[in-house]
């Protein structure tokens, strides 16, 4: 999992960092301002509502989904404050178009510029709008269409473009030609209710190249060797932001756009937030997301059984990102062969029982240095209940050539058993179920709140098989579980007829996990009895996908409607609306 979340944060600051990159080094020299055409702001882009009606038929059933419709028409009053947003066509999308603007003299890099659009009906009635709010609107007489609004502390311009307004407190940018908010949102105010794009292509090449050469150099110093690290250590830490660095690589030279957007639907009872990636259609990037989900997952057979909650991913890497998780593990492999050494050398550190113990990490290691090496990542996890009502955790990973692994994890244990005395109680091959051996870890320390979610005596469990790593938690009901678990991924009738998988799936069922943490010794307030009983009542699923397309990559978040009525309860309270009504 930290694979993908180290690509989500990437992907993050790399469009952060595009708003400040350098836009303006074609102006290399200071004389030469005046006969040069002044670069034009760039819209990177945009953020938007589908419309204002759209927003009503969404709230109304919000609303109605916690029985008070009349909460619409509290909204309705409050916008009479605002002259009913007279002058605003109320059909058509609003937002934000986001610009990168150069820089000029000897402030050559760029910043970010917003102006904030609105469809207008009637000019003059949107101007009395504007009035209501409080801000203070005159016209600019060296202007023909140009008007000020001034309130506390804020000065705005606004002009009308078209059937457009556009509002900004950085009047330059209306000097210049302004994007048709039409196209920059026909697409986008299609599929979602609000939505957010940045279009990556819109930079010019020559500017992701000078952004790119900054990132590349900063995260290759980084990737030297730090005084005294380790050299295992300095290896998987390299190895590491080489990942990063090669994902930064191609969105930078290869992505297209990236989106964010959320619909909430009436017909299908849920709210979806969907993530999309584009690369650039041909690309080698383009052709890695479009082919990232082509491998069938071991555990495919698991993935409709209930569960609290479950993750599952099954994901086709590229060649360089394997040869980086191979190096990591190698890394690994290598830090703690250091420390045995360092270990054996020092006379002068305390002796411990721990030392004697020495940890043969071939096994482990060359083992998910091979799987990293063979390009996927096929894994899965899960919390379900038990019929004894406590909970119990199963992970697994498909590995090359995993009962060599077994020697490894038993000397880790008993070393780990060997530096924590009495607090631990260590059973080696406590259980072999159809070539899986699992090692058990109990604590002596089991606090009050773990006993009730996972039973009184639950312990730990590491086990290591042909083709998969387990590990788990739970009381005995964990190994039921996990016979069950091992039957089903190798019977071969229970992997026929089975519909594709996502190449990563979670799953969440709200009111089995907030059940969990319920202080059975401690009533809960008003608004949280509430909220357990809307989830209790159904429709309490949470469920991502992360799926290939054409070009891209989507990830999807579905909420079902237990989620939308949670929104409605809150604004609910917020109007001061008594919940048991």
């Amino acid at each position: 999992m930290n694979f993908l979340n180290q690509k989500l944060f990437w992907l993050t600051a790399i469009v952060c960092l595009m708003a400040s990159s350098s836009l303006s080094f074609a102006q290399s020299e200071e004389d030469e301002l005046d006969d040069l055409e002044v670069p034009k702001p760039i819209p990177i882009g945009v953020a938007m509502f589908s419309s204002v009606e759209r927003g009503f038929k969404e709230m109304d059933y919000i609303f109605e989904t916690i029985e008070h419709p009349e909460l619409s028409d509290l909204v309705s009053i409050n916008l009479a404050n605002l002259g009913d947003l007279k002058g605003v066509d109320r059909n058509r999308p609003f937002g934000l178009v986001f610009f990168l603007k150069p820089g000029t003299g000897f402030n050559i890099f760029p910043t970010p510029a917003f102006a904030a659009f609105l469809p207008c009906e009637n000019f003059d009635d949107l101007l009395a709008t504007f009035g209501t709010t409080g801000m203070q609107v005159a016209k600019l007489p060296e202007y023909e269409y140009r008007y000020t609004m001034q309130g506390p502390g804020q000065t705005f311009q606004l002009e009308q473009f078209d059937e457009y307004v556009f509002i900004t407190n950085d009047e330059t940018l209306l000097d210049g030609e302004m994007p048709n908010p039409d196209s920059l949102t026909k697409t986008l105010a299609t599929r979602y209710d609000v939505a957010a794009q940045v279009n990556i292509k819109n930079v010019p090449v020559g500017m992701r190249k000078i952004l790119l050469d900054f990132l590349r150099a900063k995260m290759e110093a980084e990737m030297q060797q730090r005084d005294e690290e380790p050299e295992g250590a300095w290896r998987a830490r390299k190895a590491s932001t080489a990942n990063n660095l090669h994902f930064i690589e191609q969105l930078a030279t290869q992505g297209d756009s990236i989106t964010v957007g959320l619909d909430v639907s009436k017909e299908l009872r849920k709210a979806v937030v969907e993530v999309d990636l584009n690369a650039k259609p041909g690309s080698q990037f383009a052709k890695y997301l479009g082919d990232s989900g082509g491998v069938t997952s071991y555990y495919r057979a698991l993935q409709s059984d209930p569960a609290i909650i479950s993750a599952y991913m099954s994901w086709q890497m590229q060649d360089e990102y394997a040869k980086n998780l191979k190096e990591i593990a190698v890394g690994i492999k290598q830090l703690i062969e250091e420390e045995q050494s360092v270990d054996d050398l020092d006379d002068s550190a305390p002796v411990s029982p721990a030392d004697d113990i020495l940890v043969r990490t071939d096994g482990l290691f060359n083992c998910l240095a091979d799987t990293a090496e063979a390009g996927t990542l096929d894994a899965f996890g899960r919390m379900q209940q038990t019929a004894n009502g406590t909970s119990v955790v199963l992970a697994s990973v498909r590995v090359i050539n995993g009962t060599t692994a077994s020697v490894t994890i038993s000397d880790l244990l008993e070393k780990m058993k060997a530096r924590d005395g009495d607090n631990v109680d260590l059973q080696l091959n406590a259980e072999t179920y159809r070539g899986v051996t699992f090692h058990r870890v109990t604590p002596s320390n089991r606090d009050a709140g773990s006993q009730r979610v996972f039973g009184e005596d639950w312990s730990f469990y590491f086990g290591a098989g042909e083709r998969t790593l387990w590990f788990l938690m739970g009381d005995e009901e964990v190994l039921i579980a996990v016979h069950d678990a091992i039957d089903k991924i190798l019977d071969p009738a229970s992997q026929q007829a089975l519909p594709d998988a996502a190449p990563f799936r979670f799953t969440l069922n709200m009111s089995q996990w907030l059940a969990m943490f319920e202080n059975p010794d401690r009533e809960p307030g008003e608004f949280r009895q509430k909220v357990n009983e809307t989830f209790e009542a159904g429709d309490d699923r949470i469920v991502a996908d992360m799926t290939p397309k054409e070009n891209g990559l989507r990830y999807r978040i579905r909420f079902e409607e237990g989620f939308v009525k949670i929104v409605g309860l809150f604004a609910a309270r917020s109007f001061g609306i008594p919940l048991d009504e």
